[in-house]
């Protein structure tokens, strides 16, 4: 609002320049490829040296105070790392199972025990969390025998409630941090342009779990950002905004639920999209709203083009955010009017040319004044001071 009521004068001095001047598709057949597609990567253990400056104020609500001090900020982004994966696995099956797909679904119901769990086995046991390696063998037989059965779905359920119980054991600090969990789910991501690139053979996707641990992961990434999205506090933060838009180019890479024969995105493009997502963790919070008040500011004092370079720039960060794009609108307008303006005054004598150009310019002046000064408080809003 503030921002738009310091332009609210630039927009009536463009007044006077100009005066003067989806639906279900049936899924494809499956090459034959595809029915005995299997995986065996095994993810590795990330160092996650992002994680070590973070610090945070609350202890985690389950994990047991005597190891609190033993367990780093390390510890706690490799966990949500491999949680992260796992539950990417089963998402993306549920989603295959949903579309009927039994067969490509029930690889992501086996590698959650046989890729991840040893991974984290041994961290649980340190946060005292109870083993349910046993609950993710279950879930794998019921997906095999009954995958649409009511009693399989509940076992599914099961599965997603201790997961997020595991995660609970992450001090809530973290877990509510966009700078830690954007960092995590970097890596997620990474992790997740790498299956793609294993599921092209040839120039075609021939292995079509890869390709669905990819769209997973991303399934978790995307749930995971809008937590945190939800929350009051970080509502607006560039961070997410930056993380979402890049989130939703790498989701379109892997949209189609059955792979494509053809790649959508080179591997290099979704990877570079990876680093673009790694970069909206490392936006400063304040530099949005910086570059908005330095925006107006120009706007206001007629420094369009500078106003201009601001805006884009902030909707690089807020590709959504109504007040930039309403100051991108009002400068850019404001320019062609300047220009439409000044050249009607061509081949007049310089100094009446000077004085209308002056008489412009004070009239910008006043109108962003008067605006700022008695506008605010027609809304309840405090009168904003413009040029001091």
């Amino acid at each position: 609002m503030r921002h738009l009521l310091l332009v609210g004068g630039s927009l009536a001095a463009v007044g006077i320049a100009v005066l003067a001047a989806a639906p279900t598709i049936a899924a494809p057949a499956l090459r034959p490829a595809f029915e005995d597609a299997i995986c065996r990567a095994k993810p590795p253990r990330v160092a996650h040296a992002w994680a070590r400056g973070i610090t945070v104020p609350e202890p985690g609500q389950v994990i047991r105070v005597a190891a609190q001090a033993a367990i780093s900020n390390e510890d706690h982004a490799e966990l949500l790392f491999k949680i992260g994966l796992l539950e990417g696995h089963l998402m993306v099956g549920r989603e295959l199972i949903e579309a009927n797909q039994p067969r490509l679904a029930l690889p992501h119901f086996g590698h959650p025990v046989r890729e991840l769990y040893d991974d984290i086995q041994g961290e649980l046991k340190r946060r005292g969390v109870t083993a349910f390696d046993g609950e993710l063998i279950a879930l794998e037989a019921m997906v095999a025998g009954k995958p649409r059965d009511p009693a399989t779905m509940a076992k599914y359920d099961g599965v997603i409630r201790i997961l997020g119980a595991v995660r609970a054991t992450v001090p809530s600090g973290l877990l509510d941090s966009d700078r830690f969990m954007l960092g995590v789910l970097g890596e997620v991501a990474t992790i997740a342009s790498e299956d793609y690139s294993e599921s092209i053979e040839g120039g075609r996707i021939e292995k079509p779990v890869e390709y669905h641990d990819s769209r997973g992961y991303l399934l978790y990434a995307s749930q995971e950002l809008r937590r945190l999205e939800n929350r009051p506090d970080l509502r607006g933060s560039p961070r997410l905004a930056a993380a979402r838009a890049r989130l939703a180019d790498m989701q379109a890479i892997v949209g189609p639920l059955i792979p494509p024969d053809r790649p959508i995105k080179s591997v290099a493009a979704y990877k570079a999209i990876v680093g673009q997502f790694k970069q909206a963790a490392t936006i400063d919070p304040g530099f949005f709203e910086a570059l908005m008040n330095y925006a107006a500011i120009n706007l206001s004092f007629r420094g369009f083009k500078q106003a201009e370079d601001a805006y884009r720039t902030a909707l690089k960060l807020k590709s959504s955010d109504y007040d930039a794009t309403v100051g991108l609108a009002l400068a850019i307008v404001s320019l062609f009017a300047i220009g439409s303006f000044a050249g009607t005054l061509a081949g007049r004598h310089p100094l009446k040319k000077g004085f209308e150009i002056v008489a412009f310019g004070t009239a910008v002046f006043a109108i962003a004044w008067i605006a700022g000064h008695y506008v605010p408080p027609l809304f309840g809003h405090a009168a904003v001071s413009v040029g001091g």
